[in-house]
């Protein structure tokens, strides 16, 4: 219990991703990996939800596409539609 309400035990905990190696990455750091790939697009020609999800699994973080997409959303990052900008 804190002075806000009793909370789950799962709020104080990241989540995990499993990896090509077997071993685990949490949440935050795939979010924060999702976040420099969109950062580092061309603003013509984003990346889509798909392909970052292609560039995760080649560097062996394993994730599929809606786990991306759900993770984007958490971050208030708009889909590859809707960041593009033209020159």
């Amino acid at each position: 219990m804190t002075p806000h309400g009793i909370f789950e035990l799962k709020h104080f905990f990241s989540g995990q991703i499993g990896e090509a190696t077997g071993t685990t990455t949490s949440a935050r750091a795939v979010q924060a990996r999702i976040q420099k790939v969109i950062q580092s697009e061309p603003r013509a020609k984003p990346v889509s939800d798909s392909r970052i999800t292609a560039i995760l699994n080649d560097e062996g973080i394993l994730i599929a596409r809606r786990t991306v997409a759900k993770y984007r959303e958490q971050m208030n990052i708009p889909p590859a539609n809707r960041r593009r900008s033209v020159l």
